[in-house]
């Protein structure tokens, strides 16, 4: 994980998190981004002084806004693989408080998958009921995860596809983030598209 310590300036900072703000969508999570040209543009122009963030804004990256709080943190603990090798984490809110919703990260936990087959394969090995115990039993071990934390004005640049990764939950106030991920592998396969699919869908207010 490379991070960006107090890279965003304030003003940087306010643009984002109010148009942030306009555009996740109400009473929800998690807020897809991707293929919107508009949003892809002003993005572009709230940082078009910080190149490490601004050459990540493609066209096709899959760019995600969270918000969690006490209500909605049964999304945290849950460690998983991303289908994209690179994630630009960019925190917006974080809680004055001990359990604030921090990236617990362990880095290179699998070897680069070669095909869709072994990706899918580690993917259900890793992301279970009985696993996610022992890999949280790990951390709280002081095991292989490292606790990153992230203030508003800083980010952090990681490979998902390899680091198992997962967020503490939140015990007050809101946490919001932005997320730009890329380098989508085993983009074209029918397994990809359709865990991409199904992970938007089981994230949607029921």
């Amino acid at each position: 994980m490379k991070e960006f310590n107090n890279s965003i300036p304030a003003e940087t900072l306010s643009a984002l998190t109010n148009y942030l703000e306009q555009k996740h969508q109400e009473n929800t999570t998690f807020s897809f981004h991707q293929d919107n040209k508009e949003f892809l543009n002003q993005l572009r122009i709230i940082f078009k002084d910080i190149p490490e963030i601004l050459n990540s804004i493609k066209e096709d990256s899959y760019i995600v806004t969270r918000k969690v709080n006490k209500a909605n943190s049964k999304v945290a603990f849950c460690p998983h693989f991303d289908n994209y090798s690179s994630t630009i984490l960019i925190p917006l809110k974080v809680p004055d408080s001990k359990l604030n919703g921090d990236i617990i990260l362990w880095e290179n936990a699998r070897k680069t998958p070669g095909n869709v087959i072994s990706h899918m394969i580690s993917k259900l090995l890793f992301q279970n009921k009985v696993a996610t115990k022992k890999l949280v039993k790990m951390f709280n071990e002081g095991k292989k995860f490292t606790r990153h934390s992230v203030k508003p004005g800083s980010f952090v640049h990681f490979d998902g596809f390899v680091g198992l990764h997962f967020n503490l939950n939140v015990d007050s106030g809101e946490r919001m983030s932005l997320l730009i991920h890329n380098d989508k592998k085993f983009a074209d396969t029918f397994i990809v598209k359709m865990i991409e699919k199904y992970s938007q869908y089981s994230v949607k207010p029921k």
